[in-house]
């Protein structure tokens, strides 16, 4: 196990983010922060109370998409969905998905299709805490990450994003550890 970003580097890279969002961010539009389960939704919460208590002139909402049913691997693994929670609205929306960890794209590909039940957006940007390039199997791309780390395929990226923003890590783990 080694731990290649500890809290003070994740929080850092957090209010860098949301900064580099806010600047992208259109002044007139209605926004959606949309968090998906379960990993991507303190990423996002954190990076959209950041944006609100600096810059409250946005119109940002904020909620959670569970993708569980739309992955192509549920035969695989038994899960049990999350809640999605998206009091509002998508159509015609600029909207901004988070998740901790971009590897194949095979979640955001799926968050993609979870996004038409909810509307049709205008726009959808990709925020990542932690970019894994070198092993994408789909063409997907973020628009936002925190950092790239090319790591072996026997390495797995473990990514720790609490409420608490005093208990946060990332860190390698061997696949297999962690089987």
């Amino acid at each position: 196990m080694c731990i290649v970003l500890n809290t003070e580097e994740i929080n850092k890279l957090i209010v860098t983010l949301a900064e580099e969002i806010k600047d992208k961010l259109p002044l007139n539009e209605e926004v959606a922060f949309l968090g998906i389960q379960p990993r991507g939704i303190h990423f996002g919460q954190q990076i959209f109370d950041y944006i609100k208590k600096n810059y409250p002139h946005f119109n940002i909402q904020y909620g959670t998409i569970d993708i569980t049913l739309y992955r192509d691997d549920l035969y695989q693994h038994l899960s049990i969905p999350h809640h999605t929670t998206i009091p509002f609205n998508l159509h015609q929306k600029t909207i901004c998905l988070f998740d901790d960890v971009l590897f194949t794209g095979r979640t955001i590909r799926a968050a993609l299709e979870a996004l038409n039940n909810f509307g049709r957006p205008n726009q959808v940007l990709l925020c990542v805490l932690i970019d894994r390039s070198q092993f994408r199997q789909l063409p997907i791309q973020a628009n936002f990450v925190g950092k790239i780390l090319d790591v072996p395929p026997e390495q797995k990226i473990e990514v720790c994003i609490s409420e608490n923003i005093s208990e946060h890590f990332v860190k390698l783990v061997d696949r297999k550890e962690h089987a």
